[in-house]
């Protein structure tokens, strides 16, 4: 079988016979390196640039111990998985009508995610760094920050340096839908 990509279908695919709604598909259709695609996202190791291309869901186990398969037409437009159809026709039209107003979308959307991204990672860095830099401070090198500058890069909150698992405490104030404090160095 080897590796596989995961394929995430929105809206999911509905199983005609038990009603099973799948949100998800594996595939060998791209790069088989375990990698999750979801629509707006640029395939990488699809050898279709614009297309679609043929998936198989297998659901709910028949009286004869056979699976039903779902057909999953997956649209590739540019590189860029479009989305998914269970119908071929359906699949042609929206290869049809997609147009770079959507590829602009994903981009802002793709731009959009990787500050976000690089945001948290800044935050938990300094967070990190922060962290240990007083964990390890030594009394002749106290620094305090509450009042050298007015106390204004004194950010780091004194609960966590006093929790019992201070690692814990920043990584729930890092978590990814943990909204950004909004200050200048978030950016």
């Amino acid at each position: 079988m080897g590796m596989y990509d995961t394929i995430h279908l929105v809206p999911p695919v509905v199983c005609d016979r038990c009603g099973a709604a799948h949100t998800s598909t594996q595939t060998h259709l791209f790069s088989d390196c375990l990698l999750d695609w979801e629509p707006g996202m640029i395939i990488a190791g699809s050898a279709t640039q614009t297309g679609i291309l043929k998936e198989e869901i297998y659901c709910c186990n028949t009286d004869a111990g056979d699976y039903v398969r779902l057909p999953v037409w997956i649209v590739i437009w540019h590189g860029v998985f479009v989305g998914h159809e269970t119908d071929i026709d359906k699949a042609h039209l929206r290869l049809n009508q997609t147009d770079r107003l959507d590829m602009l979308k994903w981009l802002e959307n793709s731009q959009v995610e990787a500050r976000q991204w690089k945001g948290r990672y800044q935050r938990l860095y300094r967070d990190m760094q922060e962290w240990l830099k007083q964990r390890d401070a030594k009394p002749e090198d106290d620094i305090d920050l509450k009042t050298k500058f007015g106390g204004i890069f004194n950010r780091f909150p004194e609960e966590i340096l006093k929790d019992m698992d201070p690692l814990a405490r920043i990584v729930e104030r890092n978590a990814p839908d943990t909204p950004a404090p909004g200050g200048w160095f978030d950016s």
